[in-house]
């Protein structure tokens, strides 16, 4: 590849990129909704458990919905007492 062609080549990616970078600026001014080839994700629906769970809700609910969302290993247990 000769310099020529390798500056042509740099100087087409750089155009590109601008063009990248416009589009993601309307992105972000919404105007417009994404870009090409890009799939728009799914959110996540909450679960019953999630809807139902409030500031109010019976401490055995929140502790439900908490290790519905956060689940640890049932296996391993913290030692208590051993700080020697």
């Amino acid at each position: 590849m000769t310099p020529k062609d390798r500056i042509a080549a740099l100087e087409a990616e750089c155009a590109r990129l601008r063009a990248e970078n416009e589009s993601l600026k309307a992105i972000i001014h919404g105007k417009a909704l994404r870009p090409a080839g890009v799939a728009q994700t799914e959110l996540r629906q909450p679960n019953a458990a999630e809807v139902s769970v409030r500031h109010d809700s019976p401490t055995a609910e929140k502790v439900a919905l908490f290790r519905t969302l956060f689940r640890g290993r049932e296996d391993i247990y913290p030692l208590v007492g051993n700080r020697r």
